[in-house]
């Protein structure tokens, strides 16, 4: 996760890690009884291609993106909230 956390921290994008030791699906439905808006996965195969995979909240959808797009979207979001 470092090629995530420094590139966050150097764009001020605020996150959270879950490192639980519990089942992925059972950290997933976690986040959706906490309405958290976008959650990520970082595994071995994100890592490996320095990609992102992330769902946001009320949707089924994942989507992966790399890295520098996924903090490209996030920045738009928060340059543009209201």
């Amino acid at each position: 996760m470092d090629f995530f956390s420094q590139e966050v921290e150097e764009n001020n994008i605020r996150t959270t890690v879950d490192d639980r030791e519990e089942k992925l699906g059972y950290r997933m439905r976690d986040t959706v009884t906490k309405k958290i808006q976008y959650t990520l996965v970082l595994g071995d195969n994100e890592k490996a291609e320095e990609k992102v995979t992330y769902r946001k909240y009320g949707q089924e959808e994942k989507v992966t993106a790399s890295l520098e797009d996924f903090i490209k979207y996030m920045l738009d979001i928060i340059n543009n909230k209201k």
